[in-house]
């Protein structure tokens, strides 16, 4: 059985969502269209694609390490300028955790599935809210297209 192709994955997840829905019932619907819209755009505007939405859940695919970053990064901003209260007056800023890794998948046109989307989810997982956790195999592959204000830590 093939072990499929090589891909970028961009993973997300609202950090709290479940507390979020008791509390705001009638704001969060909006407020994930919101999110979804924000993180669609960034994927779109760097050459990716959102292949499928879980509950709070995002799942892009991307060509190279680099644009899926910058899709990343331009999702993070974007989520954390965005006025939030316009959905309730106390609600706070989305917290969203974010995952990046480079793996092998199979695609059956509209899905991925395989090792390297079971590790993308992992990595993101692993992420707090506003943080976007790289695997190894990503961050070598990067090379040095960082934008001001952001860098790289490695966390072993």
């Amino acid at each position: 059985m093939s072990t499929g192709l090589l891909f970028t994955f961009l993973f997300t997840d609202i950090e709290g969502s479940a507390e979020r829905f008791r509390t705001f019932p009638e704001a969060m619907p909006a407020a994930m269209e919101r999110h979804n819209a924000l993180i669609r755009a960034a994927v779109e505007r760097h050459g990716g694609r959102v292949f499928k939405r879980v509950g709070d859940e995002v799942c892009a695919v991307f060509d190279a390490p680099p644009s899926a970053l910058l899709a990343a990064i331009e999702a993070q901003r974007g989520l954390r300028a965005e006025d939030w209260s316009q959905f309730s007056a106390r609600f706070a800023p989305l917290d969203v955790r974010m995952g990046l890794h480079i793996g092998r998948a199979r695609s059956d046109g509209d899905d991925f599935e395989g090792h390297g989307v079971v590790v993308s989810a992992r990595i993101m997982s692993a992420a707090n809210g506003g943080q976007i956790f790289c695997s190894h195999t990503t961050t070598r592959r990067l090379g040095k297209i960082l934008p001001a204000g952001v860098s790289l830590r490695d966390l072993g």
